[in-house]
């Protein structure tokens, strides 16, 4: 008993479907792998061109904070006036109300004494072992992110409970004649980077399962 047709033309039209499954299986399988290689392929795009975005959003602010603290370390007042009086004090507290994020301005001595600062917090502290102090005798210093060791009881806790993070921003102050008076430091909270990726990232983020970390 044959399973085949009796009449050519419907042998004839059963060979030409058999030759098109043949034909087109793998074809569709050729079409669907390439679509696929080719999504991932621009997911992957996607996701990089984020990633260097704010990658850049968070590289120029850190190299805004950092000009902002060189300028105001080599400004006239800095210069000349005693580093314990009350206009370099009002200078740090009107440069935090600028930018929120710093969570404390100070100025110490050659010797590492903080001798003004914001709110007055660790003001006559030694820090002479303090990274910012160590990097910024000898020019502008940008730190690596870092728990807060003496300001962590001095600043009220974090909201949600987290370890408080700084990132720490100095330059030494000279007088006119070129002469080391002393390193002006900030630490700024680190909770600002989280609103920079906040701006940047994808309103569908979170049903995407896209997330953003900064890893170094």
């Amino acid at each position: 008993m044959t399973l085949m047709p009796r009449h050519f033309r419907h042998r004839l039209a059963l060979l030409f479907g058999v030759l098109a499954l043949i034909i087109g299986l793998p074809s569709t399988f050729l079409i669907t792998q390439v679509y696929h290689d080719r999504l991932i392929a621009d997911r992957g795009q996607t996701i990089q061109d984020l990633s260097r975005a704010v990658a850049a959003v968070v590289g120029e602010n850190l190299r805004e904070r950092l000009r902002e603290i060189e300028l105001l370390a080599h400004s006239s007042l800095f210069r000349r006036q005693p580093l314990g009086s009350a206009e370099i004090g009002d200078s740090l507290t009107r440069a935090q109300a600028t930018y929120p994020s710093y969570s404390w301005i100070g100025l110490a001595d050659v010797e590492g004494r903080v001798r003004n600062a914001t709110g007055n917090l660790l003001l006559g502290a030694e820090v002479t072992q303090r990274p910012w102090f160590q990097g910024g005798l000898s020019g502008p210093f940008l730190g690596d992110v870092h728990e807060a060791l003496l300001l962590s009881k001095l600043l009220p806790p974090s909201p949600d409970g987290r370890v408080i993070r700084f990132i720490d921003f100095a330059a030494p102050v000279r007088d006119d004649q070129g002469q080391l008076r002393g390193v002006l430091g900030a630490h700024a909270h680190w909770d600002w980077a989280n609103t920079v990726i906040q701006v940047l990232q994808p309103a569908q983020a979170a049903a995407e399962g896209l997330e953003i970390f900064i890893v170094n």
